[in-house]
């Protein structure tokens, strides 16, 4: 797995979206999933709100993918890489 299918699998967990929004104070979870009726996003498109609203999120996907980095790849990088060297955690008999 790479770190891009880590994002886009973190991207699909919507609790973990939810929590993020929650602890960031961020609405990445409506720009994920887009609930705006079709008359909104005509009148959004028209008056240029989309282009606020593409801004807006880019910068709360960038947030998002520093926040797997640091919450969820590097710890999960850790533990596998502890799981495969037993010497990593200290288990190695000191000869």
């Amino acid at each position: 797995m790479t770190f891009t299918d880590c994002v886009i699998e973190c991207c699909r967990t919507p609790e973990l979206v939810i929590q993020f929004d929650r602890l960031n104070d961020s609405h990445l979870s409506d720009y994920l999933i887009d609930r705006r009726p079709p008359i909104v996003r005509m009148i959004d498109e028209a008056t240029g709100h989309e282009e606020y609203r593409a801004q807006q999120f880019h910068e709360a996907m960038q947030q998002f993918i520093s926040f797997v980095f640091e919450f969820v790849w590097i710890p999960t990088i850790n533990k596998l890489n502890q799981e495969a060297n037993p010497c990593l955690k200290n288990q190695c008999s000191k000869a």
